[in-house]
């Protein structure tokens, strides 16, 4: 009896695990960008509004907002006070990551 290893059905899993592990990230990448606009603050709606994700590739997602100010809203100025949006979204998606890498790894298996 020979024993070995095929190559082909290594790399196939490892493309099939790398496809979940993206699916993954878009997945928690969307959960971050729900709350954010969720726990946005609203005086004109302009900054929930502009609130988007990017994708620059399957493992490199931005969060961004699309006004000049949302860093004043976020952090707070010697004015006002701070109102964190982007924050409390990273702290969920860290709360759900585990469950949603968990989920698309064993649709692999």
């Amino acid at each position: 009896m020979k024993a070995g290893i095929d190559a082909e059905i290594i790399v196939k899993d490892k493309n099939t695990i790398m496809k979940a592990a993206a699916n993954a990230l878009a997945e928690i990448m969307l959960v971050m960008e729900g709350e954010a606009v969720r726990k946005c603050p609203v005086d004109t709606g302009r900054l929930r509004a502009s609130i988007h994700l990017e994708k620059k590739s399957d493992y490199h997602w931005l969060l961004v907002d699309g006004v000049d100010y949302g860093i004043f809203v976020e952090m707070g100025t010697f004015r006002s006070k701070m109102q964190p949006f982007f924050r409390p979204a990273l702290s969920l998606a860290k709360i759900r990551a585990k469950g949603i890498i968990t989920k698309h790894l064993r649709e692999v298996g």
